[in-house]
């Protein structure tokens, strides 16, 4: 139903990148492992993360069934069994993530999954032939005279020793107590934005709590491009 399962994307040497094939006779990659321990599942879900996903052969998509026994049960899942499904970034966001899950399920409980009006590679040639001059336009003015290499004014901590971009970065976890969490969705909710602009609000007000100095933060995200509702169920 949707083509980004049936694709693989092989490097096209003479244009120097991806090339997107869609195989109407392919089935992706399907394992299926036995465990007893949970250390051994741990393993293996280890195994899988780190490993990388073959887009020219495997496709973009591959699945992993960890089943907590030995025991043969041909189409039913048992509790204790997990499902691994490692998607290429290329093919899958976050937005993919609850469709997909959704869509699962439906095929799961035997229902007649429907086949998308519009798939992505329609958008992606479509959105090619769209003007972005008055776009371009647009961030040009907004972000003249902007002072790229301006450090963040951290309050005392060390700074970075070149304000040279690249990109090496690193990921820090904050657990939030519960009635923290509850406020922020509430909150979202309430200002019908979602909870990564309010986490990114508060961010800024708390650069801007160091230091005056970081009024002006400029940052890049990515974009959800799902403008129209028709692109939605992509």
């Amino acid at each position: 139903h949707h083509l980004i399962f049936r694709t693989q994307l092989p490097f096209d040497p003479e244009h120097r990148q991806l090339r997107q094939v869609v195989r109407q006779d392919y089935r992706p990659p399907i394992t299926v492992s036995s465990f007893v321990a949970d250390k051994d599942r741990d393993a293996i879900v280890h195994t899988e993360f780190y490993t990388p996903i073959d887009t020219e052969h495997e496709g973009v998509f591959r699945c992993h069934l960890l089943r907590r026994s030995k025991q043969e049960r041909r189409d039913e899942l048992s509790a204790g069994d997990v499902i691994i499904f490692n998607f290429h970034h290329g093919s899958f966001d976050g937005q993919a993530i609850d469709l997909f899950l959704a869509q699962f399920k439906l095929a799961y409980a035997g229902a007649q999954l429907k086949t998308p009006r519009v798939q992505y590679i329609d958008y992606a040639i479509h959105e090619h032939t769209l003007c972005t001059d008055e776009a371009r336009a647009y961030w040009s003015t907004m972000l003249r005279g902007y002072a790229w290499d301006r450090q963040l004014d951290l309050n005392g901590a060390a700074a970075p020793e070149s304000a040279r971009r690249h990109e090496q970065g690193s990921s820090l976890i904050v657990p939030l107590p519960g009635d923290v969490a509850r406020r922020l969705v509430q909150c979202a909710a309430q200002l019908d934005v979602t909870l990564f602009q309010l986490g990114l609000t508060c961010y800024y007000l708390f650069l801007s709590h160091l230091s005056a100095n970081n009024r002006d933060v400029c940052i890049g995200i990515n974009h959800l491009n799902r403008s129209h509702p028709a692109l939605a169920s992509m």
